[in-house]
């Protein structure tokens, strides 16, 4: 199972850490946290806010579901 996580606070790379014990973990960041992105198999870098970048990630990694964070 491959999981999409968006967001890169510290309560994201919690959830990171729960996903990464189970699942594939791919990681869509504004800033590169590197607790998470040593948790994950890839790591895109954009602004979580731009629907465009999201939906590129979603397309280009094709997870069973994502996970957004809080903030």
């Amino acid at each position: 199972m491959k999981v999409l996580l968006i967001g890169s606070a510290a309560r994201e790379h919690a959830i990171a850490e729960v996903i990464a014990k189970n699942a594939e973990l791919v990681a869509a960041m504004e800033f590169k946290n590197p607790g998470i992105a040593k948790l994950s198999s890839n790591v895109h870098i954009g602004r979580c806010d731009n629907a465009n970048f999201i939906k590129r990630v979603a397309k280009n990694e094709d997870p069973d579901f994502a996970v957004i964070g809080p903030e």
